[in-house]
C-alpha cells in the first residue's frame, strides 16, 4: 500500500537478456548488508556515482580506514560492491535501479532513500 511515508517502488526495468545477473543468495545478501555502516557505504557510492576509495569511504564517514576495508570486504564477499581497478570500489550496473535510491539484488530491494534517516 502506497502511503507518503511509504511510496511504492516501480517495477526495475528489465534488463537485456544478454546481462547476465549472478543469483546471490538471501542470507548473503542479509549478511552483507547488515550493519549500518555498509547500508551508508553503498548508499555513498551510488550519490557519487562513481567507485570511491578506501580513503574516501573513511574520510566521507568519518571512519578508521581499518573500520573502512573491513566493511568493504564484506560487501565484497557477499557481492553487492566489487573491487575494481586503482583498488576502487563500486556497485555492479546491473543491480542499480534506473532513476531511483535503489538496488535491485533480486531476492531483495534495497531502498538507499531511507538511509540518510539510521
Amino acid at each position: 500500500m502506497e502511503t507518503p511515508d511509504n511510496p511504492q517502488l516501480p517495477s526495475p526495468t528489465p534488463l537485456p537478456a544478454t546481462v547476465a545477473i549472478p543469483y546471490i543468495a538471501l542470507e548473503t545478501i542479509l549478511s552483507g548488508i547488515s550493519h549500518v555502516t555498509r547500508w551508508q557505504m553503498l548508499n555513498l557510492i551510488h550519490q557519487m556515482g562513481e567507485p570511491l576509495s578506501i580513503s574516501d569511504f573513511a574520510d566521507h564517514l568519518k571512519i578508521q580506514k581499518a573500520n573502512a576495508t573491513k566493511h568493504l570486504a564484506v560487501l565484497c564477499k557477499s557481492g553487492v560492491v566489487r573491487k575494481g581497478r586503482g583498488k576502487l570500489y563500486g556497485i555492479p550496473p546491473y543491480f542499480l535501479v534506473p532513476g531511483q535510491r535503489a538496488l535491485d539484488l533480486g531476492a531483495v530491494v534495497l531502498r538507499l532513500d531511507r538511509v540518510d534517516a539510521v
